[in-house]
């Protein structure tokens, strides 16, 4: 997610953040601070977000462990509820996986 700011998400791409976080010079919490901060400036993303977002977790070690993501909440992710982007909906949170999307095949950090 683009945002006008300087912060550790910078202009990177995941690759870039990857290196960022393997050399010590940002932690996973940073970068998730960071995009929780440009999901905040995005006012359409803050009303659909679900408190999964307030504690990102790794889903599981590898290269791109504590790299941030972003789901559509379109798709069924295990303890998220699945809104279709709507207030209209309110779902419960999934108990399967729509799959394959980051959280099952990418060690990535989920913020939704």
């Amino acid at each position: 997610m683009h945002a006008f700011c300087d912060d550790f998400l910078a202009d990177h791409d995941a690759v870039a953040l990857e290196a960022l976080v393997r050399d010590g010079e940002a932690s996973p919490a940073q970068l998730a601070a960071a995009a929780r901060e440009r999901a905040a400036r995005g006012a359409y993303l803050a009303p659909i977000a679900s408190d999964a977002f307030n504690d990102p977790r790794p889903s599981r070690p590898g290269r791109f462990f504590g790299v941030p993501t972003f789901v559509t909440d379109n798709l069924n992710v295990v303890g998220m509820p699945t809104n279709h982007g709507t207030k209209a909906c309110t779902a419960k949170p999934a108990k399967y996986d729509d799959g394959p999307h980051p959280t099952t095949h990418t060690p990535l950090v989920v913020c939704r």
